[in-house]
């Protein structure tokens, strides 16, 4: 047998075949959290840039102090 415990229909031709109907995406999640986080960083160091800031770095404690600071 080739299935995981868990399967309803114990009878998938492979392990692999077995998880794909689960339809888990555990890469994705993982990469998506990050892109999120990135884009948040980002739009914040670029909207301080755009209001003629220079924060000190890219990290979004840098940018929302730069803002915060000239009362944006």
């Amino acid at each position: 047998m080739s299935c995981r415990s868990g399967c309803p229909t114990k009878d998938c031709p492979s392990y692999g075949a077995c998880l794909k109907g689960m339809n888990l995406q555990v890469g994705d999640l993982t990469g998506q959290g990050q892109r999120v986080v990135t884009d948040r960083r980002l739009g914040a160091y670029a909207d301080a840039r755009r209001q003629g800031l220079q924060p000190p770095s890219t990290k979004l404690a840098d940018s929302l102090g730069a803002l915060r600071a000239a009362g944006a």
